[in-house]
């Protein structure tokens, strides 16, 4: 009766969504900048739930949604969107990142497009999440439209900025507050943003635990970017 009743317990607590396991696949900047702050109000209102964290560019968020090895994530979209549905969470802001010893790192505030010309400029592959934005944008000079090198990871990109090899063209959240070697400067005319949106499967609802870590995750957001 003792481990009926233990059964019947860990049955509700999954049920309630007090116990079990919740998989989430993000994207590197919603890993850096938003998880710490939501794994630690999540973990302290539902010790009982394990966690398991991957983080992929747009392209595998998606299809880790899609095959079922993750309950949910977060990334933007692409063309590739078949069985998903989408919720629109951060509206965030491109801008141009350089090294602090760069030309253009001397002032701050908002820079246009056209100052960027002429510099050695690193971009994304089409199968990113970012590349496609750069994309939309008509009349930019000839070294963003044809980069100097291509690359699929941010973390790549971060590493050649922080050696002054060039520069890019960034989503602010793509930049860590640790970065201490680069400066942000918002992007104008036009301005670019880049959506980024909750996915799950759109044949599947939410577990219990992952539907408290989702109000969790999105508390750790609102403060900056839910605008």
């Amino acid at each position: 009766m003792a481990q009926l009743d233990a059964t019947l317990s860990d049955i509700n607590s999954v049920a309630d969504g007090t116990s079990g396991n919740v998989a989430v696949a993000v994207l590197p900047s919603i890993a850096t900048n938003v998880l710490p702050t939501t794994i630690a109000s999540f973990s302290n209102a539902f010790p009982k739930i394990r966690i398991a964290l991957r983080d992929d560019n747009s392209w595998g968020v998606q299809e880790r949604v899609r095959n079922g090895e993750v309950d949910l994530g977060v990334a933007g979209r692409t063309e590739h969107t078949d069985g998903l549905h989408f919720e629109r969470l951060i509206r965030d802001p491109f801008g141009a990142v350089l090294h602090k010893s760069h030309p253009l790192a001397m002032e701050k505030g908002p820079i246009e497009w056209e100052e960027l010309s002429g510099y050695p400029f690193i971009s994304f592959a089409a199968d990113t999440g970012i590349r496609p934005h750069l994309d939309t944008l008509e009349n930019v000079p000839e070294n963003i439209a044809l980069p100097w090198i291509e690359v699929s990871n941010i973390a790549t990109v971060l590493s050649l900025l922080n050696a002054n090899l060039g520069i890019a063209a960034l989503p602010e959240m793509a930049v860590s507050s640790m970065m201490s070697e680069v400066v942000f400067r918002t992007l104008l005319n036009p301005p670019l943003f880049r959506e980024l949106c909750l996915i799950t499967r759109a044949d599947r609802s939410l577990s219990p635990a992952a539907t408290h870590f989702v109000q969790h995750m999105k508390k750790a957001m609102q403060p900056q970017w839910l605008t």
